[in-house]
Order: C-alpha cells, then sequence, then structure tokens
C-alpha cells in the first residue's frame, strides 16, 4: 500500500515538474515563449522615432490618423493606443502606480486539484488500512474468547488482507 502511494506522488511530482517547466539542468530550454518586453516609457518612444511595434495592424493603415474625425491624432494618443498605458506623461500622472495584479497560472489550480486529489488517497488509503487493524483485532478477540479455532482465524485474516489489497488496487 506505501509502495502504491510513494510510486502515485512520485509519478504526480515528475508530472508537476513537466507541467511548471522544472526542468534538469543540463537539458536545454526548449519551447519556452520568450518573455515580453516591457513597453517603452513616453519619452523612450519618441526619442526612438515613435516606432510602431512589429506585427500590429490599423485600420486605416496608421495611427497617427483618426479616420473618424479625420484628423491627426496627438503623439499622446498614438502612444496609449499602441501601448495600452492611460496617461503616458509623467507630469499628467504616468503609468498606472498600482502594481499589476498577479494572474494565477492556470496550472497551480491543476495542481492544486492534484495536490487534493493525493491528499483524499492517503486518507481513504489510512481509513482502510485502520479498517482492516480493527477487524483483525475484532477476529483475534473472537479466537481468545473461543468463538473461533486458530485455523479459522488464519483464515479469517487472510481473507481480510487479500479483500483490503484487491480495495487498495483498486
Amino acid at each position: 500500500m506505501k509502495k502504491i502511494i510513494a510510486s502515485l506522488i512520485g509519478a504526480s511530482l515528475l508530472g508537476i515538474c513537466q507541467t511548471f517547466g522544472v526542468e534538469r539542468t543540463d537539458s536545454p530550454q526548449v519551447g519556452r515563449p520568450a518573455p515580453k518586453p516591457k513597453p517603452p516609457t513616453y519619452e523612450q518612444w519618441l526619442k526612438g522615432g515613435k516606432k510602431i511595434p512589429q506585427g500590429l495592424v490599423f485600420t486605416g493603415g496608421s495611427p497617427f490618423f483618426n479616420e473618424s474625425t479625420g484628423k491627426n491624432r496627438s503623439d499622446e494618443d498614438v502612444y496609449k493606443l499602441i501601448f495600452g498605458i492611460p496617461n503616458p506623461r509623467p507630469e499628467t500622472g504616468g503609468p498606472d502606480p498600482r502594481p499589476e495584479v498577479e494572474r494565477p497560472d492556470p496550472r497551480v489550480e491543476e495542481y492544486r486539484k492534484l495536490e487534493k486529489w493525493l491528499q483524499d488517497l492517503k486518507a481513504d488509503a489510512a481509513k482502510a488500512e485502520r479498517d482492516l487493524q480493527v477487524k483483525i483485532a475484532e477476529a483475534n478477540k473472537m479466537y481468545q474468547d473461543g468463538q473461533m479455532g486458530r485455523e479459522n482465524l488464519q483464515g479469517t485474516v487472510k481473507n481480510l488482507v487479500a479483500e483490503h489489497e484487491r480495495a487498495m488496487k483498486g
């Protein structure tokens, strides 16, 4: 029983390590996306020539022209549109000073479910082990009281252990 639980825990931890990207030090990092670079500040963007990040597409072809009004957008408005940052200039408040809320990785929820499942499995196994010990103690008491013979006691204990092992195998 303990070997089964230990192997389940080992297999689950191996799966968790693979899921969360914990790798051996001798293996190269493959398949991991590069972290997103932070957007430049408003001043850096202006000094850098007001470049539009690669891969962005705008209706009408340019973020500098507002098709709905027919007028050019200010540099601040273009910066806000491209990088999605409110109040880009420090004198007007700068970026949102509140810290970014860290969104939990969905794999963490999977890990928590697996962890709970393992705890439940351990609890069930412990309960089954206690139940087996109680049944064996009851059989021993019956033997001591003279309600059953020695061969009958041995057969009962073998049957109880076999039933317990079948239940543990699932």
